[in-house]
């Protein structure tokens, strides 16, 4: 059974002339058929699932990268592709035996948001700091990364960011905690709108526990 069973596509297209069809496909090499094929002639969704286990046959093959390509035909006849691929790598428990790794449980937050041009915590943070140390273990790994939205120099945005990630560093006091600012160079959402240049004045912070 493949883990996760799931991969997600979240295709964008923009086309001027308008969109007549398109198709997504996903096969590995040495392969005869697809493993996974889908097709529209409208807009596609906002993401599109392969659930690798409603079909046996559709299951990666072990050790194979999976080649992906989304082809577009808009309404005057032009076509366009993209392609990529992606790894795959097998983990038996044996395997994991013979090369010593270990299982990790990975937790992900970032709740916490943070006031124009602001670096300095709310009071309102303190539930969400207090809920992360709860579930830290001395063994934990943690990676806080700083984020801001696009306004301001991208020397003041790098310095801003990278004050959101200390200070959160400061507030959940682990010894294996390591940080890093974003800056202005990604942005987390869409600084079109409002909404989005409010969401990005974050932080992403990642734990990564070792599980026995």
């Amino acid at each position: 059974m493949a883990n996760p069973p799931v991969a997600r596509f979240k295709p964008v297209v923009n086309a001027e002339a308008g969109l007549k069809e398109w198709v997504i496909k996903a096969n590995q090499k040495n392969s005869s058929t697809f493993n996974f094929e889908k097709t529209g002639q409208s807009t596609p969704p906002k993401f599109i699932d392969w659930v690798m286990n409603e079909n046996r046959h559709s299951i990666p093959s072990l050790d194979n990268q999976i080649d992906v390509s989304f082809q577009i035909r808009d309404m005057s006849g032009q076509n366009k592709e993209i392609s990529t691929s992606i790894p795959i790598s097998y983990i038996s428990i044996t395997k994991k035996r013979q090369e010593r790794m270990q299982d990790k449980e990975i937790s992900r937050y970032n709740l916490i948001l943070f006031e124009f041009s602001k670096y300095e915590l709310k009071p309102s943070d303190a539930k969400i700091i207090d809920i992360i140390k709860k579930n830290l273990k001395p063994t934990s790994h943690i990676s806080i990364t700083g984020y801001t939205d696009r306004a301001g120099d991208a020397q003041r945005n790098a310095k801003l960011s990278q004050n959101r990630a200390n200070e959160v560093k400061d507030a959940l006091n682990h010894p294996n905690t390591v940080v890093v600012g974003a800056g202005g160079k990604t942005f987390l959402y869409n600084n079109d709108i409002p909404e989005g240049r409010f969401y990005c004045r974050t932080v992403d912070i990642l734990v990564e526990t070792p599980v026995k």
